[in-house]
């Protein structure tokens, strides 16, 4: 799946702002700074590798920046991932794009894109919680696949990578996401709700109903950063 004209413009026009501004944040072991209307938090978590030990900062950037409704293009059958994104030529994971799209039955869906680094990974689990605390997360037994220069997207394929929050979101309302992957590190930041509208049609699944078959990963607690 190709990356439409409009989304990559905007994607890459971002880039030098998020990199500086990230680079920044990563200086110290906990930052936050604002984006437009939304907050977009950085923290660091060390983790075994088969290297030795990497820390998050060397592994993981977040772009600053609020995220856009999405404008995917129809994908089938397997985990969405795209062509080399320049913005990876720095070598580090990209995240990006980050919403909850709140769906007709209360449920609300994870959207989210990441592009790969110099290391391969997977995404495999998600903890998502208001101020009121952590909010049950229903999601596929298979990880989202992250390849070096490819873009993959969190929410495109309905058997890999979904993420859905049964009840208890509404649009309007913010969130904390963290993200944990194969590799032992996890990136944390806020996302918005949004209502769920036409240019949410490929954001899978659209209820919350049960994804698929066999046993999701866990989120770990102690992977809290």
């Amino acid at each position: 799946m190709n990356v439409s004209a409009p989304r990559r413009r905007t994607f890459l026009g971002l880039a030098p702002f998020a990199i500086a501004t990230v680079a920044a944040l990563l200086a110290a072991p906990s930052a936050r700074t604002d984006a437009g209307v939304d907050a977009v938090e950085v923290r660091t978590s060390s983790a075994r590798t088969a290297s030795g030990s990497a820390d998050l900062s060397n592994v993981v950037f977040l772009a600053a920046a609020p995220a856009p409704d999405p404008t995917p293009e129809p994908e089938s059958g397997g985990a969405a991932v795209d062509e080399p994104d320049e913005s990876a030529a720095i070598g580090e994971l990209a995240i990006s794009e980050v919403v909850m799209v709140a769906n007709t039955d209360g449920s609300a869906t994870l959207s989210a894109t990441f592009t790969g680094g110099r290391e391969a990974m997977a995404l495999k689990a998600v903890s998502i919680s208001t101020k009121a605390g952590a909010l049950d997360v229903a999601s596929t037994q298979m990880w989202l696949p992250i390849i070096p220069g490819k873009v993959s997207r969190a929410g495109d394929a309905s058997d890999a990578g979904g993420f859905v929050v049964p009840q208890g979101l509404a649009a309007g309302q913010v969130v904390r996401v963290q993200f944990q992957f194969d590799n032992g590190t996890c990136a944390a930041l806020t996302a918005r709700t949004v209502q769920r509208t036409k240019a949410h049609d490929e954001v899978f699944p659209t209820d919350g109903r049960k994804l698929g078959p066999g046993r999701p990963t866990a989120f770990k607690a102690g992977c809290s950063t």
